[in-house]
């Protein structure tokens, strides 16, 4: 008798929890639908971007836009040669002093920023 009980209970709790409430379709207002509707503005104008003589990173910054897409300061390693770690339109990259990155020279990696010089 008792394994009935209990088989009753279980059967009755499984089957209350498998019934969903009915929901009703929502109706949205045109108006409200043009508020929420996604664009397809773009974020950064890589095109039209203006080449700056000189671009300064600062780690944890935004990206910066360049002509071929944008740029951002990810890392640095301090030392006797420090290397900055950037980012280049998704890609990651290793720099230091003195070399080109996307048509820029490095001319200073200091504590927390880099500086980029337009290469002539």
């Amino acid at each position: 008798m008792r394994n009935l009980f209990w088989i009753i209970m279980v059967l009755s709790l499984f089957l209350s929890s498998c019934s969903s409430p009915q929901k009703q379709p929502e109706i949205i207002n045109p108006q409200q639908q043009e508020e929420t509707a996604t664009t397809s503005e773009a974020v950064f104008t890589y095109g039209g971007a203006n080449r700056a003589k000189i671009i300064g990173l600062t780690l944890g910054a935004e990206p910066v836009p360049i002509k071929d897409g944008y740029i951002r300061l990810t890392g640095l390693l301090a030392g006797a040669s420090p290397i900055a770690c950037v980012e280049i339109n998704g890609k990651g990259q290793s720099v230091a002093e003195k070399e080109e990155v996307n048509g820029y020279i490095v001319s200073q990696i200091k504590e927390k920023e880099v500086v980029l010089c337009l290469k002539k």
